[in-house]
């Protein structure tokens, strides 16, 4: 009896556990079937007063558009964008917009759309922080030179060289001319007396 109590136990197991895999199978499926409709991106063309609707799983059918709960004339429609016209002298402002292809979440979507001018500009932000210095680039090409600059001063005079070795010497000038007869001397000192000369006859 304690063998089919534990029989009983484990079959009831396996079945709620085969039944949870079912669930968890069939949620996934369901899932990936779903075709999401998407909003992406929704634009004002001020010239033609139209919304421009960009998205996913729009279909094929035309959906229904409202901004701000009013509903928009839809001018054409494809799976990933929507053209609709706006009411004149739309009010500028920001406005919820929803589009919507049958019940359920999956057939809708809804997005906040700006409309009209844009509020002021918001204080600068503070500065970041200075990056990391970045790799030195190639050296660029040599530049034109430059012109001539002017003298500058004279330096200071330089120390005296070293003697140089002596030249060798120089060809015999020619005779000069043959200079002025000079001054007559002082007499000059009695001389010894001569000789007696002989005797005559």
């Amino acid at each position: 009896m304690y063998r089919n109590a534990n029989c009983f136990r484990l079959a009831a197991l396996l079945c709620a556990l085969a039944l949870s895999l079912t669930a968890i199978t069939a949620r996934a499926q369901n899932s990936s079937s779903t075709n999401q409709l998407e909003i992406t991106q929704a634009e004002v063309n001020t010239g033609a007063n139209q919304l421009v609707i960009t998205g996913l799983n729009f279909g094929t059918e035309l959906p229904v558009v409202t901004l701000a709960e009013m509903p928009l004339f839809v001018a054409s429609s494809t799976p990933t964008q929507i053209v609709v016209n706006l009411p004149v002298n739309t009010t500028a402002g920001t406005y919820l917009l929803k589009v919507s292809r049958g019940n359920g979440t999956p057939k809708n979507d809804e997005a906040e759309v700006t409309i009209g001018a844009t509020g002021e500009q918001g204080p600068q932000g503070e500065t970041g922080s200075q990056g990391p210095q970045g790799e030195t680039g190639p050296q660029g090409p040599a530049g034109p030179q430059g012109a001539t600059g002017a003298q500058g001063d004279p330096g200071p005079q330089g120390a005296t060289g070293a003697q140089g070795p002596a030249g060798t010497q120089g060809a015999t000038g020619a005779q000069g001319e043959t200079g002025a007869p000079g001054a007559t001397g002082a007499q000059g000192p009695a001389g010894p007396q001569g000789a007696t000369g002989a005797q005559g006859e």
